[in-house]
């Protein structure tokens, strides 16, 4: 029987924070996991800025450097958050790009100051040792 509380690995990519500008989270091994894995994005509706202009754009990124660093963009994005509340889920097989390490990037974008609440998770099942 699958066990979740045990058999999966959470890890927080972005804590839960008000973001005002462009921001990397924080990078994974996913080497260490065996099958495909998820990223979950939980983005409030904006809090400050124009409503017309305002939006939170994110993706995922691989690389082969464990600080993220030549990263290239996944096929991975999630919808863009402008002005409502916004739960994504994007899974990720590590296997289909052979680059070790994953991290998200966002994009803010708009004007007077455009703020989101947002974390991003990552949820992976370790292999088997």
């Amino acid at each position: 029987m699958f066990d979740p509380k045990n058999e999966l690995t959470i890890s927080v990519m972005q804590p839960s924070t008000a973001k005002t500008a462009n921001w990397n989270s924080s990078v994974i091994d996913v080497q260490q996991y065996q099958g495909t894995c998820a990223v979950i994005m939980n983005a409030g509706a904006k809090t400050a800025g124009d409503t017309a202009d305002t939006t939170l754009d994110a993706r995922l990124y691989g690389s082969a450097e464990s600080n993220g660093a030549n990263a290239v963009i996944l096929n991975n994005n999630f919808a863009q958050v402008t002005t409502a509340n916004s739960y994504q889920v994007i899974q990720h097989d590590p296997r289909s790009t052979g680059l070790r390490y994953l991290k998200a990037v966002a994009i803010i974008d708009g004007t007077n100051s455009p703020s989101f609440p947002v974390s991003m998770t990552f949820i992976g099942q370790k292999k088997l040792q």
